[in-house]
């Protein structure tokens, strides 16, 4: 599954520097989520913890992933 990062009009890549930005432990987290979801597609929401909050946007509970 592809994944769409939120990125500005002059293309930076506001999910990567967000992802970058954090803590060892928990960038190692969002990494993992990222695979999970890009080898597994949708059967990931299924894997991880997950809620949709609004058409396609969806929460990840990070201590699923532990």
């Amino acid at each position: 599954m592809n994944i769409i990062d939120y990125t500005t009009a002059g293309g930076k890549n506001m999910t990567m520097d967000y992802i970058d930005d954090l803590p060892k432990k928990e960038r190692a987290k969002a990494y993992r989520i990222r695979q999970v979801i890009a080898k597994d597609g949708i059967l990931a929401l299924e894997i991880l913890e997950t809620r949709q909050l609004k058409g396609k946007l969806w929460e990840i509970n990070s201590t699923a992933t532990e």
